[in-house]
């Protein structure tokens, strides 16, 4: 069997009763700071962050919904339930070598995915804000809007350069297009954390993880 090692910094879970597997992935991983293993579902009970790459390998498992905005991505090595409209099913025997290099792909994936506020999570490759409660869906606009403030300093950017770099339009263009779309996400997210002043807005983000 070859040994492949990749290094992994996000937070990465492991569902399965088979130690053989377990020291498998965890052997052939470096500085794996947030990787977790497991042999029921009650450990996702009891962790309170997001989960950036969550891997079942238990055939008996009932995913709650309410579970499904802290997850980036499900891997299923099961041939039983389906977890996940967008999850990844990969069939037994696994090639080692191959199953670690899907999980260091989706670990280099450079889709935002963060805790905003200590409540809300955002996922840009599936355009949501999500709480327990709640799950909003952005457009394809509202999502370039909010991934651009987030990727701002202070959470703040000038419309001129929303025009520019997401309309494509030149500075002189008439921004009533971008003030509808602004005033529509604003409605759209939780109270008070779209600031819209009358050249710039601002996420009033107070914690992002």
């Amino acid at each position: 069997m070859i040994k492949a090692q990749f290094k992994l910094v996000k937070e990465v879970i492991l569902l399965t009763r088979s130690n053989l597997l377990a020291n498998s992935i965890k052997d052939n991983l470096l500085d794996a700071d947030f990787f977790y293993i497991y042999n029921d579902y009650q450990a996702l009970v009891n962790f309170h962050n997001k989960i950036n790459l969550l891997i079942i390998d238990l055939s008996d498992l009932t995913l709650d919904n309410i579970w499904h905005h802290k997850i980036k991505t499900i891997v299923n090595l099961t041939s039983k339930n389906k977890f996940s409209q967008d999850e990844i099913n990969i069939s037994k025997p696994l090639r080692l070598n191959n199953f670690l290099k899907i999980i260091q792909g989706i670990n280099n994936s450079q889709d935002i995915f963060c805790i905003i506020n200590n409540d809300f999570i955002y996922n840009e490759k599936l355009h949501t804000l999500s709480s327990q409660e709640n799950s909003i869906r952005l457009t394809a606009k509202e999502n370039n809007i909010f991934k651009s403030m987030l990727l701002s300093t202070d959470f703040r950017i000038e419309k001129e350069f929303l025009l520019k770099n997401v309309w494509k339009y030149h500075k002189n263009s008439e921004s009533s297009t971008i003030d509808t779309h602004l005033y529509r996400l604003k409605a759209k997210l939780p109270d008070n954390m779209l600031e819209l002043k009358s050249n710039s807005c601002q996420l009033k983000i107070t914690s992002l993880d």
